[in-house]
């Protein structure tokens, strides 16, 4: 009966130190594990709702008034391309839809957890994210264990949700009914 309990004991034991090991590797994931941004990287996503192409392509930088130095976000959709801009930093990634203003979405925050929460005021519209769970994403590009959920919200707007990969960055985004945009391949420079 004695070494049963050890057993159990120990198994214990075990269980959690294998829990907290885990945890310990996922705190140290940084905004870059999960928002690659090497310039000339390569995203292309297929909306699963209307079919359609939608290329993300990091060419170079340019200067934020506010931000300072930002990477080029090229999307490309059925032949015209618009710009927006990417400052990745250890703390955070965070998406500048001109380089005169704030206005901005805050993608992600680091180190990031389940549960966690954040808000930001873009203009007069004021916006929250929370971390909603780990999930795994079924794309043409593969198959992606583990991935963040993140939810978006502000009043007055369909719910954006996020899917990120470890290595991979967004492999999913449901913006309402709106559109689905599901990975269909990626490309990083060597």
């Amino acid at each position: 009966m004695m070494r049963k309990v050890y057993i159990i004991t120990f198994m214990l034991v075990i269980g959690l130190f294998l829990v907290s090991c885990e945890t310990e590797v996922e705190n140290h994931a940084g905004t870059r594990d999960y928002y690659p941004n090497a310039d000339q990287s390569e995203w292309i996503y297929k909306d699963v709702i209307s079919e359609n192409e939608y290329t993300y392509r990091l060419n170079g930088t340019a200067q934020h008034s506010q931000a300072g130095e930002v990477q080029v976000l090229e999307i490309t959709y059925s032949g015209n391309t618009s710009k927006m801009y990417v400052l990745v930093t250890d703390e955070m990634a965070v998406l500048y839809y001109d380089l005169t203003s704030d206005a901005r979405y805050e993608l992600l925050h680091f180190p990031i957890n389940v549960g966690d929460t954040w808000n930001w005021v873009c203009g007069t519209v004021e916006y929250s994210a929370v971390v909603q769970g780990r999930e795994e994403v079924n794309t043409e590009a593969g198959d992606f264990a583990d991935c963040f959920k993140v939810q978006y919200s502000c009043a007055g707007s369909p719910v954006d949700t996020m899917w990120y990969a470890n290595g991979v960055g967004m492999v999913r985004e449901a913006f309402g009914n709106d559109y689905d945009l599901k990975l269909k391949s990626y490309n990083f420079p060597p």
